[in-house]
């Protein structure tokens, strides 16, 4: 389904200050098994297990492990687990949904990795993007708000200027605070290069070319972005977005039927669904999905989309 040459799976174990990690490594059709390896640590080592494990793949699978890769594979983003752990649990909320609790805990999450560890790039990254978030999605439009976004992504910079994390979020920042759309797709151009199988980086070019009225170029990069992770909800909710622009209102529909798959929590879903059946015309389609899904839809929202649909009828 992943249209993958390999497959990782593991099982991880903590007791007291120690940790197992059992790995192995498949080879996906008959070849089957390649390697396998048990790691018994202290939990305080647990990154360099993790680069042990990450050198361990490469040369197993004979891949070209570029400067860059090596870089990323042997990087250590915080000597604090604690930081680490709010920064995971930023991480999971700020992938949810674009609502406004979601971005809020997100960056509560953040700012306590960072008075953590300051020197953690990766938190003050995160910091940035749910304060961008907030910004772009405007719970919080005030100039205060634009301002710490800069400052969370110079912290950023300052620390790890050549992350990808860090060059991605400061393309995002020219796209969202700036709306300088030549300079965010120049960055993201260019990361593309460097980076050429990196699925964020392909679908925030295609976010920016949709912006930018390339319309065609925002799909071909969204739709290599979920050749490259089709399991993230979002890039086929924007696919979906492009589409409807584009007028393929029947790939526009499975896109928004395969994001029910992968988040059905996220309602906005719902109201789109409508939309698209109201605006291809489908009537009895669309009060029929809204009868049966209003309680996903804010409730005055359902009542502005039974106005349009009588006004229709």
């Amino acid at each position: 389904e992943l249209g993958v040459a390999y497959l990782l799976e593991g099982s991880f174990q903590k007791y007291s200050d120690n940790v197992r990690l059992i790995v192995q490594l498949m080879k996906t059709g008959k070849e089957g098994h390649v390697w396998a390896n048990e790691y018994n640590e202290k939990w305080q080592d647990i990154f360099a297990v993790q680069s042990e494990v990450a050198r361990s793949i490469a040369e197993e699978i004979k891949g070209a492990v570029s400067p860059a890769e090596k870089m990323i594979i042997e990087s250590v983003p915080t000597s604090d687990l604690q930081a680490y752990d709010f920064y995971l649990r930023g991480n999971d909320y700020l992938h949810r949904s674009y609502f406004e609790e979601d971005f809020r805990y997100a960056t509560q999450m953040f700012r306590k990795a960072v008075e953590i560890d300051p020197n953690f790039a990766l938190a003050w990254v995160g910091l940035a993007t749910s304060s961008r978030d907030l910004y772009w999605y405007t719970y919080d439009r005030s100039e205060e708000n634009l301002s710490l976004i800069k400052e969370y992504l110079d912290k950023a910079l300052a620390l790890s200027p050549e992350l990808k994390e860090v060059e991605i979020e400061e393309a995002r920042y020219y796209y969202q605070c700036k709306l300088n759309y030549s300079k965010s797709i120049e960055l993201l151009e260019k990361l593309k290069t460097e980076y050429p199988k990196d699925d964020e980086i392909y679908a925030w070019t295609g976010y920016v070319y949709r912006r930018m009225g390339e319309f065609r170029k925002s799909l071909d990069n969204i739709n290599y972005a979920i050749s490259l992770n089709p399991s993230y909800w979002d890039y086929w909710w924007n696919g979906s977005v492009t589409l409807v622009i584009l007028r393929e209102y029947t790939d526009a529909e499975k896109y928004i039927k395969k994001t029910f798959d992968l988040n059905p929590s996220f309602t906005l879903l719902y109201a789109g669904l409508v939309d698209l059946y109201r605006n291809t015309g489908q009537l009895k389609k669309a009060r029929e999905f809204l009868g049966a899904n209003e309680r996903f839809i804010d409730s005055r929202y359902v009542k502005l989309l039974n106005a349009v649909l009588e006004f229709l009828n």
